[in-house]
């Protein structure tokens, strides 16, 4: 949602949600799991200024088990839980030309729940921190193609990729 106010100021609100799976073994523990992660956030933009604050939430869910070693010598496994709340503020400036230069600090407080197969749960406090900062010019390549039928035109098919890259 964006809405367009006076002195060429734009305020935005964006919303994201994404959903991966992990899997992975080391030092004797495979883990598995799914993890989903939404952001809310706003933004206020004013001529080559771009400020905003982003509000995140993370819920995590997997399982571990113990590998190479006989059973039983390190328990049967179990299961985690992870929930993670994170706020991050961001400035975005066009410093002129293609020059731009950008920030971003993160915060985060959540729980860490691990469940054995047998026995009680164990849940430990998580806490997350952030920075990154960068400038350079904005390269972009945009190619995009459209399928149109109609006008007494043959049908075009295509595709479409955008590539961003900032240093």
């Amino acid at each position: 949602m964006t809405n367009r106010g006076e002195g060429g100021r734009t305020f935005a609100l964006w919303g994201r949600i994404t959903e991966t799976a992990f899997d992975g073994s080391g030092d004797g523990i495979s883990l598995d799991g799914d993890v989903a992660t939404g952001f809310f956030g706003s933004e206020l933009a004013r001529g080559s200024r771009l400020t905003g604050l982003a509000l995140g939430l993370t819920e995590a869910e997997g399982t571990w088990t113990p590998t190479g070693w006989e059973e039983g010598e390190r328990g049967a496994g179990g299961g985690i839980e992870v929930s993670l709340v994170s706020l991050s503020p961001y400035g975005h400036i066009r410093l002129g030309g293609d020059r731009t230069a950008w920030g971003v600090l993160g915060v985060g407080r959540g729980e860490l729940t691990l469940t054995p197969a047998s026995g009680p749960a164990t849940e430990t406090d998580l806490g997350w921190g952030m920075a990154a900062a960068g400038s350079g010019p904005d390269i972009s390549l945009d190619l995009t193609a459209t399928r149109s039928e109609g006008g007494g035109q043959e049908p075009k098919h295509g595709i479409g990729a955008e590539v961003n890259v900032r240093w």
